[in-house]
């Protein structure tokens, strides 16, 4: 029997099909066994005409038919199949082949690694974003997460393990997305990764939603949620593997206590302005009982001389707070950072160290120089997020009263006054002052070539289409134009900077006037015409007048 060639469309497939076999058919009935083979041929013959109409019907050709609303109506897995099929189409990436179909059917879709992840993980979605560095997905997030409270899992799409857990109490959800993502401020780890692989290598998915209002009930579930995920999935961009949000959260009364009698004591150097309260801040979780004794370091340098590259390679990136402590005398430094490897290697350095001396007091540093630093350990207090690093400071401050820190509240110089000697040089340096126009020069030759943060770099193409924008339809006064061209007087053209601006005489033949003006576009806008319209009666040498009332040429002076 011949075979038939291959015809790529459902309903003619069948047909050339039909032909061929019926010719088989036909030919091999003149050979016996004759029933046998009549019989046989014509149950096929009958068999493969129904198939052959049924093709219309449930056609293959993806040209004619949504192959996502067949594979639906035959009952399939769509999720499962279209991760399932794609070793079978060689010539499709899985990104080209997702966006190639409409998903109108179903309620999300992921691209088969972030599919295999959450598979692996055994975790079930409830919404996925990806390629967030495209503005649509942005939007789409701001409008299908609107008014949601929940858990939210951001995913490391490159070695698919690094995993950042959190929750977000009611309308919240895309406000942690911006800001892990966008604004870089929710997590050090996370923002480091997202800076070095881009949005575009990170999902965000949410895998719990909790449908009721959040309160001081529903709170409880939601952190309880959260924590059942950092479990299961131990996220290496959490720093702190606890589950906690300062929902509802109020201090103790001896706690409040502690902090007014902190401020009340710094306001006694402003000059007798009266206290009369304050708010004070929700702080993330209550440590107001927690005895001195009880404060353990996460990391304790026993010897900080010694151990200094260790001290600096062991806390790279990360945020929390320090404690310098004299073996000797036990006296001691509280300190925080968002970078405390960068933080520390100031200690280390002795320019730093004597260039901070000069600008002001340091018990601490006074005591490093002295004792040195064989004398000293340093203990990690506590790692943490560096949105909390002052409020922990001061917590530590409040617990430990410690002796080297001169300031008691935490990133702030309230309170603090200068030594008369630091008074008199700020008031020598500060008599001799400049005039407006030489701090502008002063300024202006600072920032000139390399020393300009901009130097050497470009707009990007969407920044300079929105400068375009802003500057449409805004035009310079005769006045200020005045001043750049005066300005530009004696400048040397850079080189490659293109020929300089050609002065049009323009003869007005009514008033028997002529003008000349600096260049092309400046008489074009004074006439309100197109310059190309003076650039064409130059060139054409146009001995009529244009309109009857302008000539134009070249200005050689």
């Amino acid at each position: 029997m011949k075979v038939a060639r291959t015809v790529r469309t459902g309903g003619k497939l069948e047909r050339a099909y039909l032909s061929e076999f019926g010719r088989g058919i036909y030919y091999g009935s003149y050979q016996a066994p004759r029933t046998l083979t009549w019989v046989i041929g014509a149950v096929i013959l009958i068999a493969m005409m129904g198939t052959g109409f049924l093709g219309y019907v449930h056609s293959l050709k993806w040209s004619d038919i949504n192959i996502i609303y067949l594979l639906t109506s035959l009952g399939l897995n769509l999720l499962e199949f279209q991760f399932l099929a794609f070793p079978y189409f060689g010539l499709f990436e899985a990104e080209s082949f997702l966006i190639h179909f409409d998903y109108s059917y179903l309620h999300f879709s992921m691209s088969p690694k972030l599919y295999t992840i959450l598979k692996n993980n055994n975790i079930k979605a409830e919404f996925v974003f990806e390629n967030l560095h495209l503005a649509k997905s942005r939007d789409r997030a701001k409008n299908v997460l609107r008014g949601l409270a929940g858990i939210y899992i951001i995913i490391n799409l490159v070695d698919g393990v690094s995993m950042y857990v959190g929750s977000a109490s009611t309308n919240r959800l895309h406000s942690r997305l911006m800001m892990h993502l966008y604004y870089l401020k929710g997590n050090s780890r996370l923002a480091t990764s997202v800076k070095e692989l881009g949005r575009k290598n990170f999902a965000f998915v949410v895998v719990d939603i909790i449908s009721e209002k959040i309160s001081d009930k529903t709170n409880f579930t939601l952190l309880s949620c959260e924590q059942y995920f950092i479990d299961l999935l131990k996220p290496s961009y959490n720093i702190l593997l606890l589950a906690g949000n300062s929902f509802g959260y109020k201090h103790t009364p001896d706690f409040t206590k502690n902090l007014r009698d902190n401020y009340n004591n710094c306001f006694k150097f402003s000059g007798g302005l009266k206290f009369e309260g304050f708010k004070v801040k929700f702080f993330k979780r209550n440590y107001s009982g927690t005895s001195i004794s009880k404060i353990q370091p996460v990391k304790i340098y026993e010897n900080a001389d010694t151990q200094k590259l260790q001290i600096l390679n062991e806390n790279k990136n990360k945020s929390g707070i320090y404690q310098w402590k004299n073996i000797e005398t036990g006296k001691t430094y509280v300190g925080s950072s968002t970078n405390l490897s960068k933080r520390l290697s100031i200690y280390y350095s002795l320019l730093s160290i004597e260039n901070s001396l000069k600008k002001s007091k340091s018990r601490l540093l006074n005591a490093l120089l002295k004792e040195g630093y064989s004398k000293f350990s340093l203990n990690i207090l506590e790692y943490c997020e560096p949105n909390k690093c002052i409020e922990r400071e001061q917590y530590y401050l409040d617990k430990l009263l410690p002796e080297y820190n001169i300031l008691k509240i935490a990133g702030s110089s309230l309170g603090f006054k200068h030594s008369e000697e630091s008074k008199n040089l700020m008031s020598k340096a500060a008599i001799k002052k400049y005039t407006l126009g030489e701090a502008r020069k002063i300024l202006s030759a600072k920032l000139k070539g390399e020393n300009n943060p901009f130097f050497g770099k470009r707009h990007s193409e969407e920044t300079r289409a929105k400068q375009s924008a802003a500057m449409k339809g805004k035009t310079h006064s005769a006045e200020i134009r005045k001043k750049i061209s005066e300005a530009k007087k004696g400048i040397a053209r850079p080189e490659k900077a293109g020929k300089p601006a050609q002065k049009i005489s323009v003869f007005d033949i009514e008033n028997n006037i002529t003008t000349i003006y600096d260049s092309m576009h400046e008489a074009a806008r004074a006439i309100n015409i197109k310059c190309n319209v003076i650039s064409a009666f130059i060139k054409n040498n146009q001995k009529k007048p244009y309109k009857g009332k302008y000539s134009f040429k070249k200005f050689e002076g």
